[in-house]
């Protein structure tokens, strides 16, 4: 029960925040980081090796972060190319890497859409080879 009135109090948000800070930021160059978001888009498809990338920018964030906009084909099930699709990948402050790809996941098809209007829809970031 006590833990519930963390939640709800906001201090569960405020002990994750402090752990965040204390948390130090990697120095990774920015070809690490490219392998990193990388390698967070490849995992989230069936064949990892057949991936295809096209219209990749680079988005540097304030707050340490990167973010990768782009699109992905890889090959499907049946061994034909799926198609391209919008992907967004992002490495924080402290190395962790996670990536999304449209339509991947069926929960994550709104948030997807909000993300990618809100960082990607305009035209942002700097073109890189991905």
């Amino acid at each position: 029960m006590a833990r519930m009135r963390n939640i709800a109090s906001g201090a569960y948000a405020a002990c994750v925040e402090a752990q965040r800070a204390r948390t130090p930021p990697v120095n990774w160059t920015p070809t690490r980081i490219h392998a990193a978001a990388r390698q967070a888009v490849t995992d989230k498809l069936r064949d990892p090796s057949s991936a295809q990338f096209r219209n990749v920018r680079r988005i540097e964030h304030s707050n340490g972060s990167t973010m990768f906009c782009g699109e992905v084909n890889s090959r499907n099930a049946y061994g034909g190319m799926s198609g391209y699709q919008r992907f967004e990948a992002g490495v924080d402050r402290t190395g962790d890497a996670s990536a999304l790809i449209d339509g991947g996941e069926a929960l994550n098809t709104t948030y997807f859409e909000g993300a990618w209007n809100q960082f990607c829809g305009r035209i942002a970031g700097t073109p890189v080879q991905f």
